[in-house]
């Protein structure tokens, strides 16, 4: 039998199938829709033809298809791309519209938002599309905006004023779209991102092998990409402290290997902890869920400065709060609405390897405590943090079903 249930559209700006948080919510999402409610989930990966054009993406769980967006604006030739956005975007335009309505399109939902969006807001502002556009935003695709200067900022600003909400992934990095778009304060709804507590218990049970020298220590962890926001120098520098009054424990970093990662293996040897520090690189989604299931204390090292760097909501602390980890963290975006410092975790100030090492050595001198911490949290995230409320968000936002349409 067919599915005869309109449309929710999310597009991403790269394959699906790639390791990213971005991807994970939206694979969530996506199969929260699927299995329930008057929506029906498609996936368009922005990428790979040429504009206007849409193609099966091969090989996806998610029915998934593949369709460049035309950018009004290229910062390597502005004038260029503002001329052929100018020429093209009428076939453009017939294109989307062609396709929402042999597809019954009721929502077109960008996640990671950017300037070639603006093409979706364009069509629903000429009245070719009578569904509505929400733009979910993560973290660094506002930042973006935020810094953004001249004609880029202007399209920008132009996107977000035309969408019906926006909706960024935590209350945390709502100031940050508020900042930018003032104007738009009561289309502004964070929807926060969820997890699958029970999957991810399963996942995080599996046994790492660790190298023999770090099998039997206690052992702290940070999951994060090798890049300046994730702060992987103050990491060290407060796990230098620590070994102070802690010589047995040890550190494990995971994380995609960005531009930092060679950086971060000389301040090892620089701070002579390579006896104590395992850098890993590029793991697979299972056998990092499995590190967090096996470490002592999950400790997240993050900076943030508002519109500039940051967090959006870090999937790793629900993640770690799944696995019924205790959590310390710097106060990052989206941290305060999952950390109650006393309670869920500990909190310290971001740039401060002082007060990240004596949480560190407050959590490993109190196990009883840190385990309190840690159910508390576990719990909150059971209850509050799960993908069927995130999508309960997204359906009242759409606004689905006969009563918009009349």
């Amino acid at each position: 039998m067919s599915d005869s249930r309109r449309r929710h559209v999310f597009l991403l700006p790269w394959p699906l199938a790639g390791v990213g948080g971005v991807n994970g919510v939206v694979r969530n999402l996506a199969r929260e829709f699927s299995e329930s409610g008057p929506l029906r989930p498609l996936v368009v990966e922005t990428h790979g033809e040429p504009a206007g054009r849409e193609s099966p993406a091969p090989n996806q769980e998610v029915e998934t298809f593949r369709m460049t967006l035309l950018s009004p604006y290229d910062e390597r030739h502005p004038l260029r791309a503002l001329i052929s956005f100018c020429v093209r975007a009428p076939f453009l335009l017939f294109s989307l519209r062609a396709f929402c309505l042999d597809r019954r399109v009721d929502v077109l939902n960008p996640h990671f938002v950017g300037v070639d969006h603006f093409c979706l807001v364009l069509l629903k502002r000429l009245g070719l599309f009578s569904g509505r556009v929400l733009l979910s935003f993560h973290g660094s695709d506002i930042r973006h905006m935020i810094q953004s200067k001249g004609i880029e900022r202007w399209f920008s600003r132009l996107t977000v004023r035309w969408a019906d909400y926006l909706v960024p992934c935590s209350e945390g990095l709502r100031d940050e779209v508020l900042l930018f778009a003032p104007e738009c304060s009561r289309r502004i709804v964070p929807v926060q991102n969820g997890i699958d507590v029970d999957l991810f218990r399963r996942l995080s049970a599996a046994e790492f092998e660790f190298p023999a020298p770090f099998a039997a220590r206690p052992r702290l962890l940070n999951i994060g990409a090798f890049e300046y926001k994730k702060a992987h120098d103050v990491l060290l520098r407060a796990f230098s402290l620590l070994r102070q009054s802690h010589p047995l424990a040890a550190l494990v970093v995971a994380g995609q290997s960005r531009s930092l990662f060679e950086a971060t293996q000389r301040l090892v040897s620089e701070l002579k902890l390579d006896a104590d520090v395992l850098l890993y690189r590029d793991l697979p989604y299972e056998r990092a869920a499995s590190l967090i299931g096996c470490c002592d204390l999950f400790v997240l090292s993050s900076r943030w400065e508002m519109g500039r760097y940051g967090e959006g909501l870090a999937m790793v602390l629900l993640e770690a709060a799944a696995a019924g980890k205790p959590v310390v963290t710097t106060l990052s975006c989206g941290v305060a609405e999952l950390i109650e410092d006393g309670e869920t975790g500990w909190i310290v100030p971001p740039e401060d390897p002082g007060s990240l090492a004596a949480a560190i050595k407050e959590a490993l001198d109190h196990p009883q405590e840190a385990a309190r911490r840690a159910s508390n949290l576990h719990q909150l995230v059971r209850r509050k943090f799960t993908w069927k409320k995130a999508h309960e968000r997204y359906l009242e936002l759409a606004e689905t079903g006969e009563s918009r349409r009349q």
